[in-house]
């Protein structure tokens, strides 16, 4: 028999989920321990936590397909009003920043990132559902939380920049957006074991930029009056 000081415990450490492992052979107990997030995050986690979600938002993403397609659709119909606003004359004669690519682009990216948004918050739902973790059942339900905002701020960028023409709160709504696309990938990644920030990252690098665009397009027409919208009348 060991003496007190001739026991030792087993030390393991899991840099895949940030976790340590504490096993003691002669008592044939274990300890895991889960280190709290880094400050900002808890910060954003804590805010996310008052947020009680409806139950059809929770099952709505339990159906593979739904979990896709709902982005999907709703971002198609959010953004139709764009095609007839890009071919104005106000928009034509807005200054455009640096870089900014062909219109044809962004019909092409963000279908598909809202296709990998959408299957990242099955991913969540499904770690909700399965895990016997306390700890990663509520990040996956805070990153679910923080899904469905960032889909509303999302949905809300459009009308606000191209209908309203409001560049100044659009980048209000996008630098939002951002911050909290950001902040979903790291909630999201240990209870998808890495996979949603796979879906996720060419989103937030999209978002950047993004961002980087109404932020010039505010500061390069900043002080020209936005103008009223008009569509040419039928028959025209």
């Amino acid at each position: 028999m060991r003496s007190p000081r001739d026991q030792y415990y087993q030390v393991f450490l899991h840099y895949d989920t940030h976790s340590i492992q504490v096993v003691d052979p002669d008592r044939e107990w274990t300890l895991d321990y889960h280190p709290p997030p880094p400050p900002p995050l808890l910060a954003a986690m804590s805010i996310f936590d008052r947020i009680n979600l409806p139950p059809l938002l929770l099952n709505l993403p339990r159906n593979r397909v739904i979990a896709v397609g709902l982005p999907v659709v709703l971002g198609s119909l959010g953004g139709y009003p764009t095609a007839k606003v890009v071919k104005s004359g106000w928009y034509e004669a807005q200054r455009a920043p640096p870089g900014r690519p062909p219109r044809q682009t962004f019909g092409i990216v963000w279908p598909i990132l809202y296709a990998s948004m959408g299957y990242a918050s099955h991913l969540a739902i499904k770690a909700f559902d399965t895990s016997l973790s306390p700890a990663t059942k509520d990040a996956a339900l805070t990153g679910l939380k923080m899904y469905w905002v960032q889909l509303g701020l999302n949905l809300a960028w459009t009308p606000l920049f191209f209908i309203w023409k409001q560049k100044g709160l659009a980048l209000i709504d996008i630098a939002a957006l951002t911050s909290t696309v950001v902040t979903m990938t790291q909630t999201l990644h240990e209870p998808t074991e890495g996979v949603s920030t796979y879906l996720l990252a060419p989103y937030c690098a999209w978002l950047s930029f993004a961002t980087y665009l109404n932020g010039g397009y505010w500061w390069l027409n900043r002080g020209m009056p936005n103008g009223s919208l008009s569509f040419p009348r039928r028959g025209e």
